[in-house]
C-alpha cells in the first residue's frame, strides 16, 4: 500500500517543529472527521490532531464500511504506521471509544504505547451493551430508533435522499457496535481518562468509572453536563481536559 493511499485515513497528519505530540480521534456511529473540525483550532499547536478518515463517509462515502470491528482496528493498525513518528495519544467517541481501545491493544502488542487513551460516551469494553440490536431492522423501525438515540440529526432521518445516502454506513457501524464482544486480554499499560455525559441514558456513571479495570496505570474520570452527545455541547471543556492532561511534563 502506498504512502498516498494511506494518507486517505490520516489526511491531517503533519510535521512541524513545533509539534510535540499526535492526536488521533475515532468517530462515534455514523460520524466522521467533521466532528473534530475545530479541534486544532482550539487545542494548542504543539497537538497535531488527526481525526480517522474511515471507509464509508465523507470523502469514501463509496467505500464499503467495515461491519466487524476487529477487522477495522486491524485496518487502521496498518495504516497508522506512517504517522507514529511523534508521541501520540488517542481520544474514541462511542464508537470510537471501542475502537481506540482495541486499536491501543494492537499497538502495545508490538510495543508501542500510547501517552493517553481518552474514552468517551462508552460503557468498559467487558460490560455487556444494553441497547436492543438494531442494525438489521426494517428501514422505518430503524429510522424510529435513531432518532431515539438523537445522534443522526432529524432532517438527515426525514430526508429521503439523505438518509439512503447514510443508511448503508448508519446499518454497517451499528453492526460494528452491536456485533463486538470483548475477550480478556493484557490490561492497557497507559493511562487512561474516561468521559460521560451527566444525562447520558446509554452510558451509566457505573458503566463509565468500569474503565478502570482496563488499565494497568493511572485512570480518571470526568462527568459533563448533557447526553449521550455531550460532545456537541461541551466542546471546550472537553478540549480544556485533554489539554490539561497532555500538557502534564510539557512546556507550551
Amino acid at each position: 500500500m502506498n504512502k498516498t493511499e494511506k494518507n486517505k485515513w490520516f489526511p491531517d497528519a503533519r510535521k512541524g517543529e513545533n509539534i510535540k505530540l499526535r492526536l488521533f480521534c475515532f468517530p462515534f456511529a455514523g460520524g466522521n472527521a467533521f466532528t473534530y473540525r475545530t479541534w486544532k483550532d482550539n487545542l494548542p499547536d504543539w497537538i497535531n490532531v488527526c481525526p480517522a478518515h474511515l471507509p464509508g463517509r465523507a470523502a469514501r462515502i463509496n467505500e464499503a464500511g467495515f461491519t466487524d470491528l476487529h477487522e477495522l482496528t486491524a485496518a487502521i493498525f496498518e495504516n497508522i504506521q506512517d504517522f507514529l513518528d511523534y508521541p501520540f495519544a488517542i481520544f474514541g467517541y462511542s464508537m470510537g471509544a471501542i475502537i481506540g481501545f482495541e486499536l491501543t491493544l494492537l499497538l502495545q502488542n508490538e510495543g508501542i504505547i500510547p501517552e493517553h487513551l481518552f474514552v468517551a460516551a462508552s460503557r468498559s469494553p467487558q460490560l455487556a451493551a444494553r441497547e436492543p440490536i438494531i442494525y438489521d431492522l426494517p428501514v422505518e423501525v430503524f429510522k424510529e430508533e435513531l432518532l431515539k438515540l438523537n445522534g443522526t440529526p432529524r432532517e438527515i432521518v426525514e430526508n429521503k435522499e439523505l438518509f439512503d445516502l447514510m443508511l448503508p454506513l448508519l446499518r454497517a457501524d451499528f453492526e460494528l457496535v452491536e456485533t463486538y464482544r470483548f475477550t480478556e486480554r493484557q490490561m492497557l499499560k497507559c493511562p487512561v481518562s474516561a468521559f460521560g455525559g451527566k444525562d447520558d441514558d446509554e452510558v451509566s456513571e457505573y458503566e463509565l468509572k468500569h474503565w478502570e479495570t482496563q488499565t494497568d496505570s493511572t485512570f480518571d474520570w470526568t462527568i459533563f453536563e448533557g447526553n449521550h452527545f455531550f460532545i456537541n455541547s461541551e466542546t471546550n471543556e472537553i478540549l480544556n481536559r485533554i489539554k490539561e492532561t497532555l500538557s502534564v511534563g510539557r512546556i507550551e
